[in-house]
């Protein structure tokens, strides 16, 4: 490997790695509504929205003002997921394509 290949490199290395651990902790909000549905010592299913408005106010430091705002939205996210999940009209097979 030439000198100049192993500057580029060790270059592209050097750049990939803060965009990989930036990427990280978006990770956690993937998945099954905030949190991935896994948290709480291995709870499975999504977080109630007394539980993500919780975790919003710790990770983003949201006002009581931004707390009452972003309440009613968490509440009507989880009125139609439950909506969605208890439809059976619906086939999943061709509602996934």
């Amino acid at each position: 490997m030439g000198s100049k290949h192993k500057y580029l490199w060790i270059l592209a290395m050097l750049l990939a790695i803060p965009i990989l651990a930036a990427s990280a902790p978006a990770a956690q909000y993937q998945g099954g509504g905030y949190g991935g549905g896994q948290g709480g010592g291995g709870r499975r299913g999504p977080m109630s929205p007394d539980d993500q408005l919780k975790r919003m106010t710790k990770d983003f430091n949201l006002t009581a003002d931004q707390q009452a705002k972003i309440k009613p939205i968490l509440v009507d996210e989880q009125k139609k997921m439950e909506d969605l999940r208890n439809d059976s009209s619906g086939d999943r097979q061709a509602d996934a394509r």
